[in-house]
């Protein structure tokens, strides 16, 4: 618990929250759509790029508490909600949620840097997300990729 206590007082989300829009703005400057137009000694892809993105659909369930609990987060049939020991080494830059509270926005912000675009990303909730209220997870939980 000390260790989460320091990290609380010492994590400034600003800095990754920067690198993602850094991440976002190099997006944009080579979208997607762009990559048909470049030559082989340009650039090579070992396959070959959807025209229309699809839509990443993650659902997200909250539990009425104070503060509001998630639930359930899912992509699909995988639930992204990972119970493990708090001082477990987590890898995934969705895991510091953990011990913050986050609203909605904050948690797409986190979801997109598995490399999901915020514009292809749709959070699907059982109930109204209002953007100023905070969530958090349930205790022992993290957020983690689904294992194949």
């Amino acid at each position: 618990m000390k260790d989460i206590a320091r990290f609380k007082a010492q994590y400034d989300s600003s800095h990754e929250d920067t690198a993602l829009q850094t991440r976002g703005a190099f997006i944009r400057k080579f979208p997607l759509h762009s990559l048909d137009k470049l030559t082989v000694d340009e650039y090579s892809l070992p396959f070959l790029p959807c025209t229309v993105p699809e839509k990443v659909v993650f659902n997200l369930e909250i539990k009425k508490s104070d503060p509001p609990q998630v639930r359930s987060l899912t992509l699909g049939e995988r639930d992204l909600l990972i119970e493990g020991d708090e001082d477990e080494e987590l890898f995934d830059r969705a895991w510091k949620l953990s011990f913050v509270k986050f609203t909605a926005e904050r948690l797409k912000t986190r979801l997109a840097a598995w490399s999901v675009p915020l514009g292809q990303m749709e959070l699907k909730c059982d109930q109204k997300l209002d953007p100023s209220v905070e969530y958090r997870l349930p205790k022992g939980f993290h957020i983690g990729w689904p294992e194949a």
